[in-house]
């Protein structure tokens, strides 16, 4: 094929995302033209670097390169870690909201479940940040395991992950993870090749589907929430923001470059190295770190020159936010390009080679930019956590050997 499978799911995704904000005219503020052609270029980066990849893929000295590879496997122990791990993370977490609420009759807001409060001991403190990213870690992992069991009909172990993730949509009272579980199916089905029709496993997804997508109803029902306004609102919301930085209302960043906007796509490895000082008693203020900030508390300034503030939503500026306030429009360009190559080339060695460690980061990245039409993953610990983690652990947890 001349464009990657997975590319196809994210050109159709982004897309979506954009005939959304463009038909939607009902609302306070819009996306603006100049984000418009923004999406529309970081698409068409995307496309232009798959079709890139897969050309030269057809090349004699491309073929000759990868010959000789060795795909590396996960090794089998991983999988067990991760899921004890993030189990064991959740009951304590589920156990401190029992505790405040039958000793100090406070029901916890799902904020205050995902970062310590006054009340926790500064010791206890440090320990519960510590284990929020390591789930965040071991998420990941389990992510990765998921669609590696899909492929390899792993139901079972499949039952396992899905039942943890069930377990942190009743804790926090929260839909994400079960969208991400929605995305590895997707992403499962476009990647699949069948000689045939497959009748049975394709009943066998769609009940899946059907059940995670009845869970996600049910928790929004029990929010007061309409589902489908609730996708709606959600979709508008990055592009309208998006719009407010690029159309220059927030004039602060891009009016005023200066080299320093440079880090601002490094700005959640910032906020993490920030955390770890201040942990250890340094009081330090750091440029991603204060761009994170900002952004939580900003406001948006709509067509009729009107403050409005999107409350904890305000981070939800897409992915293209970081590239383009370090590097202006080239940097969107750079980054789609890049994204439709890279992904291109690990959906390439996982189908022709089975190497987990390519299937890894396509997951991954993939999710990255899929979810990117809501939020960063730059401005994310997590997303820095776990490339540092896979890149300095890669001979702990991959293998050219998977009985090792």
């Amino acid at each position: 094929m001349i464009i990657s499978r997975s590319i196809i799911l994210l050109i159709i995704i982004w897309s979506v995302y954009l005939i959304n904000a463009l038909e939607t005219k009902d609302y306070f503020i819009y996306i603006s033209l100049n984000s418009t052609i923004l999406i529309i270029c970081f698409i068409l980066a995307i496309f232009i670097g798959s079709v890139v990849f897969n050309l030269n893929n057809y090349s004699n000295k491309y073929k000759l390169n990868v010959s000789n590879y060795k795909p590396l496997l996960v090794r089998n122990e991983i999988f067990n870690f991760s899921l004890v791990g993030y189990f064991s993370i959740l009951l304590i977490i589920f156990l401190r909201k029992i505790f405040f609420y039958f000793f100090y009759d406070i029901e916890l807001a799902r904020s205050q479940l995902f970062s310590p409060i006054s009340r926790d001991p500064h010791f206890f403190s440090v320990i519960y940040v510590f284990l929020i990213f390591s789930k965040s870690i071991f998420s990941t992992f389990l992510s990765f395991f998921f669609i590696k069991f899909l492929f390899q009909k792993k139901y079972f172990k499949i039952i396992l992950i899905t039942t943890g993730v069930i377990f942190e949509t009743f804790i926090f009272s929260s839909k994400g993870l079960l969208i991400s579980i929605l995305f590895l199916l997707t992403l499962y089905i476009f990647l699949l090749k069948l000689e045939k029709p497959n009748i049975k496993l394709f009943l066998k997804l769609f009940s899946y589907i059907f059940v995670v997508v009845l869970i996600i109803y049910m928790v929004e029902i029990n929010r007061g929430n309409n589902l489908i306004l609730t996708i709606k609102e959600y979709l508008l919301i990055s592009p309208t923001l998006l719009s407010s930085v690029v159309d220059n209302t927030f004039q602060v960043f891009y009016n005023k470059w200066s080299f320093d906007n440079i880090f601002i796509i490094f700005s959640g490895l910032d906020y993490l190295i920030t955390l770890l000082l201040r942990g250890f008693g340094f009081s330090i203020q750091t440029y991603g770190y204060e761009i994170i900030k900002f952004l939580d508390i900003a406001q948006v300034v709509s067509s009729d020159s009107i403050n409005h503030g999107f409350l904890i939503r305000n981070t939800f500026y897409s992915i293209l936010l970081e590239p383009y306030l370090s590097f202006g429009f080239w940097g969107v360009i750079i980054l789609g390009f890049a994204v439709g190559y890279i992904i291109s080339k690990y959906e390439y060695t996982y189908t022709k080679y089975n190497c987990d460690y390519s299937l890894f980061y396509l997951q991954f990245f993939v999710g990255c930019i899929f979810f990117g039409i809501f939020g960063s993953a730059f401005s994310t610990v997590t997303f820095w956590l776990v490339l540092f983690v896979v890149i300095f652990f890669k001979s702990f947890i991959f293998s050219k050997n998977s009985n090792i």
